[in-house]
């Protein structure tokens, strides 16, 4: 503990940690000044989080050297403050974070975006790889990968044995027909449609909600036509001579 820390008790440094911490989270200021502020934020967070542990075992200065030189030491329970006078902490992992499959989001951004390069299909498809792979670098590195849910085969180079992340960026397409939107490039449990189009049931690239309405529109005139051309087929039908 710092010098400046003896002169306070531990119960006044976490009163104060806490009034920062809710100065901070309830202050009006914005710009260049807000950013201080959250690290400042951050800062406090991290310092209640160590005020506020509970040691789990202690240790005494020679046994801890001999931990640090990779021998064998004892220890003892925390309440054995006789027995050290170092105590030992136990850091808690990160909580996993849970991150949404994203494409609403993405869809979003890259729709807002003016850059000429939007408009290209094959850009956006690239950049949606990307955006995969950032996610599933993401989860692996807090532990909650989809990954660990995903019915992988040995060899297989589908997406879901084989996901794309920032070390194995790489082009997926079909096996049979070549074809990268083909359901059965994104798993090899759906079967390949021979099509490129996007927005196919079980594919990796989803229909973008224009699409998806034109499709729409699509079929609605196509049962429009064919009600049409069979109420057309009744009345010849019911008045010929």
């Amino acid at each position: 503990m710092s010098t400046i820390a003896r002169e306070f008790t531990k119960e006044q440094l976490i009163a104060k940690a806490r009034e920062q911490i809710e100065f901070c989270r309830n202050t009006k200021i914005t710009g260049e000044g807000r950013v201080h502020v959250n690290q400042c934020l951050a800062l406090f967070e991290i310092a209640l989080a160590s005020l506020e542990a509970e040691p789990v075992c202690v240790i005494d200065q020679s046994n801890l050297d001999y931990l640090k030189s990779g021998s064998d030491a004892d220890v003892w329970p925390a309440s054995r403050t006789e027995m050290g006078d170092v105590l030992l902490y136990r850091t808690a992992p990160p909580a996993p974070v849970a991150l949404p499959s994203g494409y609403s989001d993405f869809e979003e951004i890259w729709s807002s975006s003016t850059h000429p390069l939007t408009q290209d299909d094959e850009m956006k498809d690239f950049a949606w790889d990307i955006w995969n792979a950032c996610r599933a670098t993401m989860l692996k590195s807090f532990g909650n990968s989809e990954q660990l849910n995903s019915p992988g085969v040995p060899d297989c180079s589908c997406r879901t044995c084989r996901p794309i992340t920032l070390r194995d960026m790489r082009f997926v397409v079909c096996p049979e027909c070549g074809n990268k939107r083909c359901p059965h490039a994104n798993d090899h449990r759906n079967a390949c449609t021979g099509s490129n189009e996007p927005g196919q049931e079980g594919s990796a690239y989803p229909a973008a909600p224009q699409q998806e309405v034109e499709s729409q529109i699509r079929k609605g005139k196509t049962v429009a036509m064919e009600e049409w051309e069979l109420g057309a087929r009744l009345t010849k039908h019911r008045f010929k001579p």
